[in-house]
């Protein structure tokens, strides 16, 4: 088992890569620049994922995209959010701080279906950014990860494991070509599964590797 050592002192390793709460980002081929944009106030239940407690199967099936966030008071003083793209910085930024985050398209293994992960955790984007810019692993439309995560709270840890590269599975590809999802469209608060996605994202996504 080969070790290396990000930045920030964390040890890395091709069986998993284990993160705790405060790394840095790395950066990636496959992953986009910082100039993206954010998802829409409201989120439904089921088309959002979120990790459990223990190992979640997953696979990327297209380039993410990096926007900021921040939860405000809404009506009846219930907290909404609010999402920009980077390039849109909110002006009160400093009284009402934003934090980045990673909007994944990903298929879930346990629900058998698409979602969305907004994943602001910068230890685990960082990981799999350290995945997508080793030669050993790569594009990771090729490969599942498994995010384990264990702890609670403030002793929340996650575990970021790749699976040995493998043709998409029927499975996958039946669902993601069944299931519309155009990340764009969050831009205008619009349902990223109503929308079809552009001839780009299509290329992106893992439609283009099974052709």
């Amino acid at each position: 088992m080969k070790n290396s050592k990000n930045q920030s002192g964390i040890a890395a390793t091709t069986n998993g890569t284990v993160v705790t709460n405060n790394q840095a980002y790395g950066s990636g081929n496959f992953l986009p620049e910082d100039d993206s944009t954010a998802f829409p106030a409201e989120e439904v239940m089921g088309k959002y994922f979120k990790p459990a407690s223990g190992a979640n199967k997953m696979r990327i099936i297209m380039q993410p995209i990096i926007a900021l966030q921040r939860f405000v008071a809404g009506e009846n003083g219930k907290l909404k959010v609010e999402r920009f793209r980077l390039a849109d910085r909110p002006a009160d930024a400093a009284t009402k701080p934003v934090k980045k985050f990673y909007g994944y398209g990903i298929y879930n293994y346990s629900l058998k279906r698409i979602q969305i992960w907004t994943c602001d955790k910068a230890t685990i984007n960082n990981a799999i950014r350290e995945l997508a810019s080793d030669k050993n692993w790569g594009d990771f439309r090729h490969y599942d990860l498994v995010i384990t995560k264990t702890g609670k709270e403030l002793e929340t840890k996650y575990c970021v494991h790749p699976i040995p590269p493998s043709q998409i599975s029927d499975e996958v590809l039946t669902a993601f070509t069944q299931t519309p999802l155009n990340l764009n469209a969050l831009f205008s608060n619009e349902d990223p599964f109503a929308v079809a996605p552009p001839v780009a994202q299509e290329r992106h996504g893992i439609r283009g590797l099974a052709l």
